[in-house]
């Protein structure tokens, strides 16, 4: 992380929460597909079909492993922002003092005070920015997929078009064209992005 990030844990709250709450849906979603194949396994077993039970149950526990990932990279999240809450919490205390102590009379003890308030202010924002490091591990990667384009009311056979994604300093520039058969062909159709708290994507 760099200094620029120590002044907006606001922002590092919320790609926290944002990339909780992503865990979590994801996690309900391989949780309902579970459910689902426990159901048919049940249904299986009754008719005892043995290939497909075998096969059935080869998915349930790549499900399962899938799941106590997900799981274990929730809690590590959670972990890592509790830590970084308190973290962000302590900051804001030993700002509040700094600015009472130099509003307070200049004595040596305060001159001393604000000497320590400032290097434990440096040492928080030290460690913030090590967990804003350790946030942007835990993001991953970005995979996108060039589909195609929608929601143009004249896509017309030979039309070219280019489209540009950016994540920060992360570039990807694809070039595309409309087939006489309207089908779409785009030179590339997969970037890997590496997200970073500070930047925004655009597309």
């Amino acid at each position: 992380g760099s200094a620029a990030s120590w002044s907006e844990p606001e922002q590092v709250d919320q790609i926290f929460q944002a990339l909780r709450k992503g865990l979590k849906d994801y996690l309900a979603i391989h949780q309902a597909e579970m459910d689902f194949l426990s159901s048919q396994q049940r249904e299986t077993k009754r008719n005892s079909r043995l290939g497909f039970l075998y096969d059935l149950e080869k998915e349930i526990r790549a499900v399962e492993r899938y799941i106590r990932r997900l799981e274990f990279q929730i809690s590590q999240v959670e972990e890592l922002y509790e830590t970084y809450c308190i973290q962000w919490r302590l900051c804001r205390g030993v700002v509040n003092m700094k600015r009472a102590f130099s509003l307070s009379p200049s004595s040596r003890a305060s001159r001393e005070s604000l000497v320590e308030l400032s290097r434990n202010h440096r040492h928080s924002l030290q460690d913030m920015s090590a967990m804003e490091g350790e946030l942007e591990i835990l993001l991953g990667e970005l995979h996108i997929k060039m589909k195609g384009l929608i929601g143009f009311a004249r896509l017309c056979p030979g039309d070219q078009y280019e489209v540009v994604v950016r994540l920060g300093r992360q570039r990807w520039r694809i070039r595309g064209r409309i087939e006489s058969d309207d089908s779409q062909s785009w030179d590339e159709e997969e970037m890997v992005f590496l997200p970073h708290i500070q930047h925004n994507f655009d597309i």
